[in-house]
């Protein structure tokens, strides 16, 4: 799923709406200004 380690399963959570709101093309107030790394197809 995402880099080895522990996490929260809030930040888990988080992480999965952020990559859903991006793939579909959601603007939000508290996106990032960096440009992330485009997530690999899904099949």
């Amino acid at each position: 799923m995402r880099s080895a380690g522990p996490h929260a399963p809030s930040q888990v959570v988080r992480q999965l709406i952020r990559e859903y709101l991006d793939r579909h093309g959601v603007a939000y107030p508290t996106r990032s200004k960096v440009v992330a790394r485009k997530p690999a197809a899904r099949r």
